[in-house]
């Protein structure tokens, strides 16, 4: 449980990198997500303002996140400063190729362009000017004024380009394409999630001094910690572009958090001319304040370059004190005294607007979290951003943060994100090992200076890897693992989903999904749950745990565990996007409100009731947002009441419009809420993120045919202002559920007999040892799993995670016998289907089932009825079926156009799971 929880909500100084960011309660009304008046609303906790110091001439950093063109295709010469492009739609930045996208199955894959208006001041001569990328998915290539800067690969990390010799004073033409095409040799080549192209985290234009810092070329460690003193090490990377050498120094403060300062660091060197040299030094601080999720003290360092005597660049970075071990015995230590690790896996992505989802998301995200009562967040399975990060450091959550490396179940060829998680082809094994060891060298060069980083995890379920290449691929675990150790020896590394295939053993930490917090008990190594759960629920939900198959009990070898998952999610999948204890919209559901009573003794408000709606309600979690360039946004929250102000238990069509003023939602002006629709109104509440890139006061109203109306003002600051009449309003964006092409139609060819099975959780009445359940489905059949006998009817039963429409199913027994066994299916391991009851053929060890018609399930159990004389077992589960997700023939588009269609001795199969 979260100790002194009210010191994590004070509103102290934490500095960033950012144009002014206020994020206050103060300002705001309060989210109304326990009902409307009913009881006492959820916490608002005051957010920190994160302010990015503005150095006039000796720095300048804008964001470019305003007034992009953009094209979804394919535009051939789009880079020259001459193309025409007039027609193209107006978008703001952060964004997504799939907006609108409310959690559907299919995503755009394909090339996106966008084109920008810069302007370069005259009084920046001299100068170096760089163009800044918090990410792009997934390979971008940018130019300006026509000529190529240079490209990066990899969707999930920053990257910045030089582009001084390319710009000219007064305006220039920045373009940049992006493509979200599945490349074999990039990381992810698998995952169950979306990934839609864009530039859809922030884009900066960076200026600074011919002596300056090099771009990520501060770290900063704290080598000793206790409660008396504590070390600090800076070290400093600077970088010389004047023509003969300089006299640099950097003198590093270091203040408390009240802003006194309690140490300093100086340091000095000559660099020549086109070097970089790398200035260190360390000092004490006195009786420091402790970083812990209880009490997450950050400090702050001010670092000032100077060139002789002039100062040419300042900067800040949060500094938390602590120290954290992790034990194979114990557990998580942190500054010395044992944690028990609480928390949960999340996603990026937000409803309407996909991956693009704003800095002021990030740290809504990472508050509710923090308001269930957690002290943990995976960032699944991908590098998230630096405002994610920022928010853990400020709210006091540890944090295990996981690279691009990723596996899914009933994998097949190439083609898509369905694919081997390590390359089948000889030919794009050495371009893949490169992209995972440069895309972890790039996460850890991002976040390597965040207190709350606890570990780096280099990967997510890889075993799912094709077994002629699955020694390679633990051979690149072991290649990254030793990476980790050369750039952060500070920082374990993590193997994520290391429940199957002896990964587990290959890093520092071993992070068990599912059964394998059953499979694996005291390993022997440091370890905790990374996932469990997995309950999928449409809000509200039941009020529950979602425990899955997580003992209940501590263990003091175990370090802790990590719900799957902390937000619904969009992917190809589709039913296990459901799984969050918080919706796609950020609307808590019962599993949420039961995490903060059982971890914070705040009992949930009554649930909606069976009043008689009268009216509708609107609210937001700020009223006023700062800046004009989506860094900040307002989440609203629509709520249809009574006459007394209570949540009724309704679904209504609800049409919400901004009716003057600046602002867009993720469809436009204007967003319809249903019942029966992706844009969901459930028990009364819905909800929806607001962003302008304008100035001004806008009005939204909500409307629904029986309902008296609600309006929302909503005051944006900064510049431009919103002009009635003049300044252009956003076009509508109709929601398109099925965007084409697609990530389902975006495939090869996809063989009928893919074993959805192998390597799914397991669970048994009972295993004998060394014959555990999960040795049922790992695709050989010279293991088994044995139950104890004299133990009444054993039954062994997988997890296919996902619903699938099973068609048949092989089973093969240890030894040839007349095995008698009955064969029940459920979607939710409450109701089960009438079981079946077989007998396999004597002489035999195997027994074909072959269904009369296609089962839909997820949970698949075998039950033993006729023990054979060596006792009850099963060598070897294969299960054939049909996904959710439908697939089409299409025209690949690329660089080059057209790619080809189908061959003609290629039939495309319609389902992903077959």
């Amino acid at each position: 449980m979260v100790s002194d929880w009210s010191d994590t909500l004070v509103n102290k100084p934490t500095f960033g990198r950012r144009q002014l960011l206020v994020l206050s309660a103060a300002a705001a009304g309060a989210v109304m997500l326990d009902g409307v008046r009913a009881s006492k609303a959820i916490e608002t906790p005051a957010i920190p303002q994160l302010i990015r110091q503005l150095h006039g001439h000796r720095e300048s950093r804008t964001s470019l996140n305003r007034d992009w063109r953009f094209l979804r295709s394919e535009a051939y010469g789009a880079q020259a400063e001459t193309f025409d492009d007039r027609a193209w739609d107006v978008v703001g930045l952060p964004h997504s190729f799939s907006l609108p996208y409310f959690r559907g199955v299919d995503f755009y894959v394909g090339v996106g362009w966008y084109r920008k208006l810069m302007y370069i001041d005259p009084r920046w001569q001299g100068k170096r000017i760089a163009i800044e990328f918090e990410a792009a998915f997934q390979e971008a290539q940018v130019y300006v004024n026509g000529a190529y800067a240079g490209a990066h690969r990899g969707g999930f990390t920053s990257f910045q380009l030089d582009i001084t010799h390319l710009v000219r004073n007064g305006n220039n033409i920045l373009a940049v394409r992006v493509n979200n095409l599945w490349n074999p040799e990039i990381a992810p080549r698998a995952g169950d999630h979306i990934f839609d192209g864009g530039l859809y985290r922030n884009v900066w234009l960076v200026v600074a001094e011919p002596l300056r810092m090099v771009w990520q070329g501060v770290g900063i460690t704290t080598p000793h910690v206790t409660e008396r003193s504590a070390t600090v090490k800076v070290e400093i990377q600077v970088e010389n572009f004047h023509a003969v050498t300089r006299d640099c120094r950097c003198v590093s403060k270091i203040l408390d958090p009240s802003g006194r300062q309690v140490a300093e660091i100086r340091v000095h060197g000559m660099i020549p001319s086109g070097g970089v040299i790398r200035l260190s030094g360390v000092t004490q601080v006195e009786k420091p304040l402790l970083w812990h999720p209880g009490h997450p003290h950050l400090y702050r360092i001010e670092t000032t370059l100077y060139d002789g005597i002039r100062v040419v660049e300042e900067r800040m970075d949060s500094l938390g004190f602590r120290t954290f071990e992790w034990t194979a015995e114990k557990g998580f230590f942190l500054n010395g005294r044992h944690l028990w690790i609480h928390g949960a896996n999340v996603h990026q992505d937000h409803a309407g607007w996909a991956s693009g989802a704003t800095d002021a998301g990030a740290w809504r995200d990472v508050r509710l979290i923090k308001e269930a009562g957690f002290n943990f967040i995976r960032t699944s399975h991908y590098p998230h951003s630096r405002a994610f990060m920022e928010a853990c450091d400020y709210y006091g959550i540890l944090v295990w943060s996981e690279m691009c490396f990723w596996g899914v179940g009933g994998f097949g060829p190439d083609g898509n994100w369905r694919a081997s998680a390590y390359p089948v082809k000889p030919e794009h094994w050495s371009g893949f090992e490169n992209s995972c060891l440069e895309q972890l060298s790039e996460m850890i060069a991002m976040h390597r200076n965040h207190p709350s980083i606890v570990a780096w995890s280099m990967c997510n379920e890889v075993f799912f890897t094709a077994p002629a290449v699955f020694n390679r691929m633990k051979d690149i675990l072991k290649k990254m693992v030793l990476r980790t150790h050369e750039l952060d020896p500070s920082r374990p590394a993590g193997i994520g989903g290391a429940q199957r295939g002896g990964v587990d053993k290959l890093g520092d930490i071993a992070g068990y999904n599912g059964d394998g917090a059953t499979l694996y008990i005291n390993p022997g190594f440091p370890n905790l749950v990374t996932e469990y759960g997995s309950v999928a629920s449409t809000r509200p939900g039941p009020y529950s745990p979602n425990w899955g198959l997580l003992q209940r009990q501590h263990f003091a070898w175990r370090s802790g565990a990590a719900i799957w998952c902390g937000f619904d999610y969009g992917t190809w999948v589709g039913f296990t996007g459901k799984m969050g204890i918080v919706d796609y919209f950020r609307l808590p559901k019962n599993s949420w409100y039961w995490y903060r009573m059982h971890n914070r003794h705040i009992p949930p408000a009554p649930p909606p009731g069976a009043g008689k709606p009268t009216r509708l309600h609107l609210s937001a979690d700020r009223t006023m947002i700062h800046g004009t360039d989506a860094i900040e946004d307002a989440q609203l929250v629509l709520s249809v009441v009574d006459d007394a102000g209570r949540l009724c238990n309704v679904a209504p069509n609800v049409h919400l419009t901004i009716i003057s003023g600046p602002g867009e939602l993720p469809t436009g002006r204007s967003i319809q809420f249903g019942a029966d629709s992706d844009i969901a109104i459930i028990a009364g509440l819905a909800a929806i993120e607001f962003r302008s890139y304008h100035a001004g006061e806008s009005v939204i109203r909500a409307q629904s045919p029986g309902l008296a109306d609600a309006l929302l003002r909503i005051r944006i600051i900064g510049m431009p202002r919103f002009i009635p009449g003049h300044t252009p309003l956003v076009k509508p964006r109709p929601y398109n559920p099925v965007p084409h092409p697609n990530q389902n139609t975006y495939v090869k060819h996809i063989p009928r007999h893919i074993d959805i099975a192998l390597y799914r959780p397991t669970e048994s009445s009972g295993a004998m040892p060394g014959h555990l359940s999960s040795l049922a489905n790992d695709g050989s059949s010279t293991t088994a799993w044995f139950a104890p006998q004299g133990k009444g009817d054993p039954w062994w039963q997988t997890d296919l995670e996902g619903e699938f429409d099973i068609r048949d199913l092989s089973i093969t027994f240890p030894i040839q016998w007349p095995v008698r066994f009955r064969l029940q299916f459920s979607i939710n391991q409450r109701n089960w289907s009438r079981p079946m009851e077989l007998t396999v053929p004597t002489g035999s060890r195997k027994m074909d089932v072959r269904l009369p018609h296609p089962k839909r399930a997820r949970f698949v159990r075998i039950t033993l009825l006729q023990a054979p004389p060596d006792g009850w077992g099963i060598s070897e589960v294969v299960i054939h079926g049909k996904g959710q997700c439908k697939i089409n023939s299409v025209f690949l588009r690329s660089a080059g156009g057209v790619r080809g269609a189908w061959p003609n001795d290629v039939t495309p199969f319609r389902t992903y799971g077959e």
